[in-house]
């Protein structure tokens, strides 16, 4: 027989004025455990976990969801408990690069709500900057439900310079080589710059490629190439 769902707990009712964090429509958006469909326990399983993360999208990190089915009923029963709040970022690792080219792939400032969807995409942000070959978010303060958490992110740095050389001699063309040299974290800022230059018998190539992942402040990428 298909369930009925409820809920309980001021903060899941979303009363007016109780100061909810999310009301029932919130909440029953995207539940797969629904009024006229069949009961499963597997899926009341998942949908606590999709609660848990609803709220920890709101800071609420430490939301407790219990669930339950009696006489028909489907009841979720939640406590949304204390909101934590990122306190202080704190950088290990970072030999090179300086923490302002860091912070400022951060989706959640520094006394902002403990948003864990955006922290787990902040991590994905700070690997794809090439910088780095591992990147691990520890949040130690969470192990005790602290209401200020402070976050380790913990990093190791890939190797940033490479140089190379070439050269070689045809009979039809010649002598003719090249160097060339990239850094990819220039200064540590997350800049990237190239030289190339070649001699050969047909001619000569002067080239500099300079990348600025930041433009005026702002996450915009712009190359500069100047080449003879």
């Amino acid at each position: 027989e298909p369930p009925n769902v409820e809920f309980t707990g001021e903060e899941a009712r979303g009363q007016e004025g109780k100061g909810a964090t999310l009301s029932e429509n919130d909440i029953r958006e995207n539940l797969t455990t629904r009024e006229g469909k069949p009961y499963n326990p597997d899926i009341l399983s998942k949908d606590e976990i999709y609660l848990r993360s609803k709220y920890a999208e709101e800071g609420y990190v430490y939301a407790k969801i219990k669930s339950s089915f009696q006489d028909g009923i489907v009841t979720f029963k939640i406590n949304e408990g204390k909101r934590a709040y990122l306190s202080k970022l704190r950088f290990f690792g970072n030999e090179k690069t300086k923490e302002n080219v860091l912070k400022r792939e951060f989706l959640v400032k520094e006394g902002e709500p403990f948003n864990t969807t955006k922290i787990a995409k902040t991590q994905q942000r700070l690997y794809a900057l090439g910088l780095f070959s591992s990147v691990v978010f520890e949040t130690p303060d969470m192990n005790t439900e602290e209401k200020q958490i402070d976050l380790f992110v913990k990093l190791k740095e890939r190797k940033m310079n490479s140089f190379y050389f070439s050269g070689g001699y045809n009979p039809s063309e010649g002598y003719h080589g090249s160097i060339e040299s990239f850094y990819k974290n220039l200064f540590g800022r997350g800049q990237q710059l190239g030289i190339k230059l070649s001699q050969g018998r047909k001619g000569s190539l002067y080239e500099v490629n300079f990348l600025e992942p930041w433009l005026l402040n702002t996450r915009t990428r712009s190359m500069i190439r100047i080449f003879r």
